[in-house]
């Protein structure tokens, strides 16, 4: 079974070779771009297949979510967008570091993303400039984290780690990145929450393969 540290490192890989080779293709925000967001979240959490998840097979103890990290997501749902200032590059790692501490992740899961890997020229249109872009970056990547977590235990028959997931995910569409997002992603996530609360997996996994 894969490790956290493997889907760690998974993540890396993904993230060099995604700006790599696309950094010049993928759109620039548009106050706060769902494209660019998804682009990332797809190319680098796709990189371990579900079927690897670090939380799959987890059940003796069961795994639990804490009050604490629903908590976390209900107050993000009532927190403000970021200001929209300009970031230099070598503080990127940072300002994520704080807007993650902001942000509730499923248990035993978090990021660990390579902001210095990310185009540091601001001209480059795969280069992230803006505190509001990190913090869009950071909540859609643990967005699609909660939902491999629900896949997961829905496999697992983890009833209460399964209700704690779809209420986390029930506030996604609240949180700042797609409670300001100009596109479609809101009502795509509110579409996604309530697949989740009906418990069809199906529309999760596909999430999972396409995006997560």
């Amino acid at each position: 079974m894969s490790t956290f540290a493997d889907l760690e490192a998974a993540l890396d890989a993904a993230a060099h070779r995604h700006y790599g080779r696309r950094g010049s293709r993928v759109p620039r925000f548009a106050g706060v771009s769902l494209a660019v967001a998804c682009v990332a979240v797809a190319v680098v959490l796709a990189a371990t297949p579900a079927s690897e998840d670090p939380v799959a097979g987890v059940g003796v103890p069961p795994v639990t979510v804490p009050a604490s990290t629903l908590a976390v997501s209900h107050a993000l749902t009532l927190a403000p967008r970021a200001a929209n200032t300009r970031v230099p590059h070598a503080s990127l790692a940072g300002v994520a570091a704080e807007a993650e501490r902001a942000v509730p992740y499923p248990p035993g899961m978090g990021d660990r993303f390579d902001w210095a890997a990310t185009p540091d020229d601001p001209q480059n249109m795969g280069s992230i400039n803006f505190r509001a872009e990190v913090e869009s970056m950071v909540q859609y990547r643990a967005s699609c984290l909660w939902v491999r977590f629900w896949v997961s235990m829905y496999d697992a028959g983890n009833a209460g780690a399964l209700a704690a997931a779809t209420t986390v995910l029930a506030d996604v569409p609240s949180w700042p990145a797609l409670r300001f997002d100009r596109g479609d992603g809101r009502e795509w996530w509110t579409t996604l929450a309530a697949q989740a609360a009906a418990r069809d997996p199906g529309p999760l996994r596909a999430e999972v393969a396409r995006n997560c």
